[in-house]
């Protein structure tokens, strides 16, 4: 459910799901993309692929203008070493 799971958090107010596939699906195949409606709370975009979405976090800085900040939404490392 997780894996290849892409959030996006800042993104602007207006910024409509083509947009986001726009300018995303160089990076992979996106399976689906969907905003909350709370905009406080990340846009999720699915990718058919973990490695696609890593990518994008990869080259997050590139992307300016599309969201403030960029997350893979599944942590492999166990519970107990995420540090928190």
């Amino acid at each position: 459910m997780y894996d290849g799971l892409l959030c996006l958090g800042g993104v602007p107010v207006g910024t409509d799901e083509a947009k986001i596939r726009q300018e995303l699906q160089p990076f992979g195949t996106i399976e689906s993309c969907v905003a909350n409606e709370d905009p406080a709370l990340p846009y999720r975009v699915k990718f058919a692929l973990h490695a696609e979405a890593q990518r994008v976090v990869d080259q997050a800085p590139t992307l300016q203008g599309l969201y403030d900040y960029v997350f893979i939404g599944y942590n492999s490392r166990p519970y107990d070493g995420r540090g928190w």
